[in-house]
């Protein structure tokens, strides 16, 4: 296996094993939910802002693997991105998921 691929393989692994971002909040302003039609993994993401518009954000998937590392994987991705750049990319992943 090359090590560009096992690097690859690694990181999925470590985002199934430890989920980040994935403990709920304690008062979400937004609750959206989702489930695959073909496969039936779901995924709950939360979402709060702070009173200095940092976005926090739980997101949770049941479902395989892959599902739960790439859930772990857009959350350290909307973590860093502006608060809507976060939520056109939480629109377009949430049309994903429904596909």
């Amino acid at each position: 296996m090359t090590d560009l691929r096992q690097l690859f393989q690694d990181e999925l692994l470590d985002h199934y094993r430890h989920p980040r971002h994935a403990a709920p909040l304690s008062s979400p302003a937004v609750i959206i939910e989702r489930a695959h039609r073909t496969c039936g993994d779901r995924v709950r993401v939360e979402l709060e802002m702070d009173s200095r518009h940092r976005l926090a954000l739980a997101l949770r998937t049941t479902g395989c693997a892959v599902s739960t590392a790439a859930g772990s994987l857009l959350a350290c991705r909307l973590q860093r991105l502006e608060p809507a750049r976060a939520r056109e990319e939480l629109l377009r992943f949430s049309r994903a998921v429904e596909s």
